[in-house]
Order: C-alpha cells, then sequence, then structure tokens
C-alpha cells in the first residue's frame, strides 16, 4: 500500500485496539505518516529506536524499595514511559480539571485534596479506595477519575526488528499488555496506548532479525512502498520542498526510491527532504560543491542525472508555470 493509505490502515487498527507491524524500505516515510497521523489525532507520539537502545534505556534501572516492610527490586520508570504517562495525567493538577466518573470514589476523595493535586497524592488514595497496594503508578490507567486535558499517546518501536534479542523481548510486552514490568502505559478515554512498530524488510540487504510466524501473528502486518504522487501531494509541496526537486519527481516517478545495484547511497524521500534543504544554501558555496552535495544525499547514478535536471531548469518548463497559465 502507498503511505497515504497506511494512514487508513492505523486508524482501523486504533480503533480496533491492535499493533500494527508496517513494513517497507528505509526513507519511505513509516515514520513520518505515523508521526503525522498522531498529529492529526492529538496524540503524544513517543519514538522509540530500538536498535540505539539498551535495556536500561527502555525499562528503566533496577533499584531496592521497602514493600510492606520487605525490601524489594523495582524498576525506576525510564524517561521516555514519563513523557507518555505526563501526557495523560501530569504530576501537579488543578482540580477543576478532574473528571469525577464515580460519585462514591468523589466523596472519598475530594475532601482530602486542595485546589492544586498532586498525583501522587491522588494515587495513594485511589488505592485505599479500591484496596489496592500503593506500590506503583495505577491513576493513569483506572475510570474512577480521569483528567480532562489527557493526551493520549502512540508509542512507536521503530527500527524493531533491528533491535538486540533482549530489547525485542522486552518490547513485546508493550505490544501484549500493554506494559513493562510494572510500569503501566496509561488508558484516556476509555483507549489504550496505540502501540506501532516499523521494519524494514528481511530480505532486502538489511542487517535485520528475521520474525516467526508467532511474532507475527501478535500484530496486523502490511507493507508500504514509496509512492511518487501521494509524496508531492501530501508532503513535498505542503512542506515547501524545493520546486526543482519537485518538478524532477513528477517528470521521474520512478526515482522517488531508487537503490543502485551496487547496493551504494540510493534516493529516497528521506533523501531527497534532504537534498531540498542543500538546494536552499547553493548560493552560499561555490557551484563545484553542489554536485558533491547531491550525490551525497541521493548517489552517483540519480544525483548524475538530477544535476543535469538542475543546471537546465531555468530553461525548462515548470509544472507550477503550466499551472499559474491555466
Amino acid at each position: 500500500m502507498t503511505i497515504n493509505e497506511a494512514a487508513n490502515f492505523l486508524q482501523i487498527c486504533d480503533l480496533s485496539n491492535k499493533s500494527p507491524l508496517i513494513e517497507g524500505l528505509h526513507g519511505t516515510g513509516k515514520s513520518e505518516i505515523i508521526r503525522q497521523y498522531a498529529a492529526e489525532h492529538n496524540l503524544h507520539c513517543e519514538t522509540l529506536i530500538l536498535s540505539l537502545m539498551d535495556v536500561g534505556d527502555l525499562i528503566g534501572l533496577p533499584r531496592t524499595v521497602e514493600i510492606g516492610g520487605t525490601l524489594t527490586t523495582a524498576w525506576a520508570s525510564p524517561d521516555w514511559f514519563q513523557r507518555v504517562v505526563n501526557a495523560a495525567f501530569p504530576p501537579v493538577v488543578n482540580s477543576d480539571d478532574l473528571v469525577w466518573n464515580d460519585p462514591a470514589f468523589k466523596s472519598f476523595a475530594v475532601p482530602r485534596l486542595s485546589s492544586t493535586v498532586d498525583r501522587t497524592v491522588l494515587n495513594a488514595i485511589y488505592c485505599e479506595y479500591v484496596g489496592q497496594t500503593n506500590d506503583s503508578l495505577y491513576i493513569h490507567t483506572q475510570s474512577l477519575v480521569s483528567y480532562a486535558k489527557a493526551k493520549r499517546s502512540i508509542v512507536l518501536l521503530d527500527e524493531f526488528n533491528r533491535a538486540p534479542v533482549d530489547i525485542l523481548n522486552a518490547s513485546l510486552q508493550l505490544v501484549l499488555d500493554k506494559r513493562l514490568h510494572s510500569h503501566m502505559l496509561p488508558v484516556v478515554g476509555g483507549k489504550p496506548t496505540f502501540v506501532v512498530a516499523a521494519i524494514n524488510p528481511a530480505d532486502a540487504n538489511y542487517t535485520v532479525n528475521t520474525f516467526d510466524p508467532a511474532l507475527l501473528d501478535r500484530f496486523i502486518s502490511t507493507k508500504v512502498e514509496a509512492d511518487a504522487k501521494a509524496w508531492l501531494d501530501n508532503y513535498a509541496r505542503p512542506k515547501g520542498i524545493a520546486p526543482v526537486i519537485r518538478d524532477f519527481i513528477a517528470e521521474h516517478p520512478n526515482r522517488i526510491h531508487f537503490m543502485p545495484a551496487d547496493g551504494g547511497i540510493g534516493a529516497t524521500p528521506r533523501s531527497w527532504a534532504a537534498l531540498s534543504d542543500l538546494i536552499s544554501n547553493f548560493d552560499k558555496v561555490p557551484v563545484e560543491v553542489h554536485f558533491q552535495a547531491i550525490k551525497g544525499c541521493i548517489g552517483t547514478e540519480v544525483g548524475s542525472q538530477f544535476y543535469s535536471y538542475f543546471n537546465n531548469y531555468t530553461n525548462v518548463v515548470k509544472l507550477e508555470d503550466i499551472e499559474k497559465a491555466i
């Protein structure tokens, strides 16, 4: 499917509380479409690049705490997880922003709260009310009281099949149980945190892990491909990608994603966007540098073709000129 279609795919998975696994070549816009989905649905987006993480980064570091008079090993909350929790239920909230969904709990809690409510205090009151040991944060997962300004999150497990085995195994708990050890992902408006994974294909000369059917069965999988028209309409024009690049891709759509046979540098939607940034500064550097910058972004083969197009661009009738003349 195209990147545009992937947005609808994300939505059906989100509505159904399923975790999608999006497979595609590097630079096709997998991460971008997930961030765009988050922006369009007012979600906090937390990206975990699993190939760059160690266990402590993902699940936090172990520490010793006393629970019921017994020393117990617990795990400190990692920073990424804390950002997700804070989006759903900040550490301190105004009492006017609390929505009481259970009158009995409201009667139990309100007399013990001030106009400014500390999350840990409210958590302790909640644990007492439901008979739960106050050994972790629960207030961001229950439904008796909610935060009116809560923001739901999407957690992107990027480079999922490049992760070390221990990171991969740990992150699977996010997919299956929406938690890591005692760290429970928030529930906002009755909807759990949306967990999405993105991978590169195992059959395209990438150094990646191959997933077995049992692991894949945990996801709703799809493959995305670069689509020139979708990129031009929904990314290049809105983001102000250089007109010379937009016109080149419109005339040569097969160059939106091109990998040379020797496995060297190729062209991707991401590298075209990077080249646009470089082109905006071409007037500040010698002309001799231009081709080096171009091929450094999109490779020698496509770079040579584009460089010729770029040098003749002022003499070319552009799509924008045609559109203006209509």
